[in-house]
């Protein structure tokens, strides 16, 4: 894998259902000197902040920590950080600088859709099945409650009656979406070794961060251990055998990256 450069931006991307929110709070205490005012966190207030007056603030404030995250609540794309730009007085002002959030190739904003010239990443990925059950469980439980919630950017809207087995059996989770390098299975350590400077899975996170604040020269953070939620039901074995046969990118994936922090 490759050696970090703090002159570069650091891409990190947040697979749905993956723990980007405990990854997202470890990478803000790295890469910002303070706590700031997060469209992404307040929405309501998002119509009226200026890109390059937060921007700019951000950066007087030495905050390199940036969230990627699509409004639904306005139809509005992720911010774009001009990595470019400078801002007049803050010529001189270089801080290093951390991009965490869910890039999308097939909606526009993904990362090369955004940053062409972006060449190192990090992320945490999941047992493939564990995240299509994260998935059917969070949409069914917030469609029961809400009726209406958005998942990866789109409206969510699989109907609370259908059965566990049909959901899994015929899920694709289509991980090539959130990466702008080619991914197959026969190129997968090459584009870990060409673009990654760490990867890791949810499993072993504290392994993950452990390594990730070696290499980013940064101090090691302790995370909580989650309890894996209790289940009432579990898919077929027919289901999941079907599921593991449309998502073999993705456990190709998962296990080599899970071999990272064996």
């Amino acid at each position: 894998m490759i050696s970090y450069n703090p002159s570069l931006p650091l891409i990190s991307v947040h697979v749905p259902k993956c723990g980007g929110t405990s990854l997202d709070q470890v990478l803000e205490g790295w890469f910002s000197a303070t706590h700031l005012y997060d469209p992404n966190k307040h929405p309501r207030l998002y119509p009226y902040i200026s890109g390059n007056v937060y921007l700019q603030l951000r950066r007087f404030l030495n905050i390199g920590y940036h969230r990627h995250y699509r409004m639904d609540l306005f139809q509005a794309d992720p911010i774009k950080i001009d990595l470019e730009n400078t801002y007049g007085l803050l010529l001189n002002k270089r801080i290093p600088v951390c991009i965490h959030g869910h890039f999308n190739n097939e909606k526009g904003y993904g990362v090369w859709d955004y940053y062409p010239t972006a060449k190192q990443f990090i992320t945490v990925l999941r047992d493939p099945l564990e995240m299509a059950l994260s998935m059917y469980f969070y949409i069914n439980q917030n469609f029961a409650k809400d009726g209406l919630i958005y998942f990866d950017q789109n409206r969510a809207d699989p109907r609370p009656q259908q059965s566990l087995n049909g959901f899994i059996s015929g899920h694709k989770i289509n991980i090539q979406k959130y990466f702008p390098m080619e991914l197959n299975v026969g190129n997968l350590q090459k584009q870990l070794n060409t673009y990654f400077i760490h990867a890791g899975v949810i499993e072993h996170l504290q392994t993950y961060l452990d390594g990730l604040a070696e290499k980013l020269g940064k101090k090691k953070v302790e995370v909580p251990v989650l309890n894996a939620a209790k289940r009432s039901y579990e898919p077929s074995k027919d289901a999941i055998d079907r599921f593991k046969d449309k998502n073999k990118l993705e456990y190709a994936f998962y296990e080599k990256v899970a071999e990272i922090n064996a």
